[in-house]
């Protein structure tokens, strides 16, 4: 699924399926495997806490992790992996 120029969802939930769902969840709802072990818990992606942000702040989140929270920075995505990603974690707003 293609969105905006450059966006690509489905390679977007791939990254997402192999990099986050073990604390975010699968569908994005922040009840991965690993969620319950985590304080604060993992954000809920699909929330409108979320889905409010800019894409710079997702992409920013993304890169450098979330202070107080146990989410680290992932600087091993190329920026069109950060704009895949952005764009499956959009889609995933109720």
């Amino acid at each position: 699924m293609v969105g905006h120029a450059g966006e690509n969802t489905k390679a977007g939930q791939e990254l997402f399926l192999a990099h986050c769902q073990h604390c975010h969840g699968a569908q994005g709802e922040g009840n991965g495997e690993l969620a319950d072990y985590l304080d604060p818990p993992p954000a809920d992606l699909t929330s409108a806490r979320t889905q409010v942000r800019t894409d710079e702040e997702l992409r920013t989140i993304i890169m450098e992790g979330r202070p107080g929270a146990k989410m680290t920075g992932y600087e091993i995505f190329e920026d069109d992996e950060i704009i895949n990603l952005v764009a499956f974690i959009r889609s995933l707003g109720k």
